[in-house]
């Protein structure tokens, strides 16, 4: 109806419209309403995209602190390459997540089997179960060591004069296996609320985006905390040998 699709519509912040095309927000207002429908904790999709060579796995959720991070961490952990995500807290508390997959070899995940895998994967999750460290460092340590010791610069810039409302946290550095695993479980652990997010990937190099907000949904303006913020993410980058610690 007229009235829920407006209670839909505002329900969403603003970065979410210009981040997705028409036909994808369609898609995902039926996901919304069929996610309230079936009164489950968290409903998952998956749609190949060939033109891209990616899988696209949308998960929504009720917003849970470091659920995020245990979703990254169980695509990783079955050998999954994260190309790209995006993060959209909605107001009402619940969460889209979106994350473009592949292979190791840059393709489609057309293995149903292990689409089937990590969807189960992804609900021990969401319950807290799933532990992939011991994964991900198999798939660390399973990379030619040319790739593992390749010198990538790494940088954390923080700051909050581009939203009024956020503190916006851009790490840049080197991607590995679990990379996006240990920045969001380092945010979570940091005591920080990801409201949106952007993840890209260009070859070696990732960029991520992420607004966020203290526990009580302020900026961080203390500047003592906002340099424990940015060692703390580099520290990410510096403990690369151990990427699945």
């Amino acid at each position: 109806t007229a009235a829920e699709f407006s209670a839909y519509t505002a329900n969403l912040p603003r970065p979410y419209w210009t981040g997705f095309d028409t036909d994808v927000h369609i898609r995902h207002a039926e996901m919304a309403r069929r996610f309230r429908q079936l009164d489950e904790p968290l409903l998952i999709d998956f749609r190949q995209d060939p033109a891209r060579k990616v899988t696209e796995l949308t998960v929504f959720s009720i917003d849970d602190a470091g659920l995020f991070s245990r979703i990254a961490g169980a695509v990783a952990g079955l050998g999954i390459n994260i190309a790209g995500a995006r993060i959209t807290t909605c107001l009402d508390g619940s969460v889209l997540d979106v994350f473009m997959l592949q292979t190791s070899d840059n393709q489609i995940i057309a293995d149903e089997a292990l689409l089937d895998r990590l969807g189960a994967s992804i609900a021990s999750a969401a319950n807290s179960t799933s532990r992939p460290q011991a994964a991900l460092r198999e798939r660390w340590q399973s990379l030619p060591e040319r790739v593992r010791h390749m010198p990538v610069p790494s940088r954390v810039m923080l700051s909050n004069k581009i939203s009024s409302t956020h503190t916006v946290v851009e790490v840049n550095g080197r991607d590995f296996p679990g990379l996006l695993f240990r920045i969001t479980k380092a945010l979570a652990e940091l005591g920080l609320q990801i409201q949106t997010a952007t993840v890209s990937t260009y070859g070696e190099r990732v960029v991520d985006v992420f607004y966020v907000k203290d526990l009580f949904g302020l900026q961080v303006h203390n500047e003592a905390r906002l340099d424990v913020i940015r060692t703390r993410l580099l520290q990410v980058f510096d403990h690369v040998s151990e990427a699945a610690e």
